[in-house]
C-alpha cells in the first residue's frame, strides 16, 4: 500500500511540475530596451529611429509596443509584450532589425527580457 501511495504522489507532482511548465513556455513575455546616446546629436538620431522601432516591433508580432525617449538622459526606450521568448527571438534575429539596431548611437545598450505575471 505504501509504494502504490508514493507512486501516486510521485505521479501528482509529475504532473504538477508538468503543467507548470508548459504554462510558462506559453507565458507572455515582456521585452523593455534603453539606448543611451552619448552626445545630443547621437540622441537625436536614435529618436528618429524609433518609429521605424515600433514598426518592425509591430509587424514581427508584438501584442503591444511603447517606445518613447528621455532628453535630460538622452535615451530612448522600448518596451513590447510578446506571446512568447521564440517569437521576439526571430525578430531580433531578423536581418531587418539587426540593419535597423545597427544604426544605433550609444553609450549603453540595455536589453532585459521578462516573463509576464498573470
Amino acid at each position: 500500500m505504501f509504494n502504490v501511495m508514493k507512486s501516486a504522489l510521485l505521479l501528482g507532482f509529475a504532473a504538477v511540475l508538468g503543467t507548470a511548465s508548459l504554462s510558462a513556455a506559453r507565458a507572455d513575455v515582456l521585452r523593455v530596451a534603453v539606448v543611451e546616446a552619448a552626445s545630443d546629436e547621437d540622441f537625436k538620431s536614435n529618436v528618429a529611429l524609433l518609429p521605424a522601432f515600433a514598426d518592425l516591433l509591430k509587424k514581427g508580432g508584438a501584442k503591444s509596443v511603447t517606445v518613447g525617449s528621455d532628453g535630460e538622459h538622452k535615451s530612448i526606450a522600448t518596451a513590447s509584450v510578446w506571446g512568447s521568448a521564440a517569437d521576439l527571438a526571430k525578430l531580433t534575429g531578423s536581418d531587418d532589425w539587426k540593419a535597423t539596431a545597427g544604426k544605433l548611437k550609444r553609450k549603453s545598450y540595455t536589453t532585459e527580457v521578462f516573463e509576464v505575471a498573470p
